[in-house]
């Protein structure tokens, strides 16, 4: 699991931020389809970020061997990040950046792995 999370070091890249919880079914659907998108188009500029919402350390660490996680994960254990910083309203949510940083797109709950490749292969 990643430290600090901080945007800006992804600058150059397609981002894509996914919140995530052990405590949230409807992120677990999605994990799959985004670990299959991070290893497609790594080599071609995208960055994929877990943020783990409300969840303790090891539950955290069960749902990235789960799922087989490569990317990194980071932990929010308050919530204070997604509330804060990205206003998150409900779970599972996922906010894709352009290669300059910008938000291009905020998804509310559930995405399709097929939707998510639509964005990204038009970003990258």
């Amino acid at each position: 699991m990643a430290s600090a999370f901080d945007p800006a070091q992804y600058r150059g890249k397609v981002l894509i931020v996914n919140f995530m919880a052990e405590w949230c079914p409807g992120c677990w659907s999605e994990l799959p389809g985004l670990v299959r998108l991070s290893w497609k188009y790594k080599d071609r500029g995208l960055a994929v970020v877990g943020i783990s919402v409300g969840s303790l350390r090891e539950g955290t660490l069960k749902l990235i061997q789960q799922f087989g996680i490569a990317y990194p994960v980071y932990l929010d254990p308050e919530g204070r990040v997604a509330v804060e910083r990205f206003r998150l309203t409900g779970m599972p949510s996922t906010f894709i950046y352009d290669k300059n940083g910008k938000l291009v797109r905020s998804l509310r709950g559930g995405v399709s792995e097929p939707v998510l490749k639509t964005i990204v292969a038009a970003l990258l």
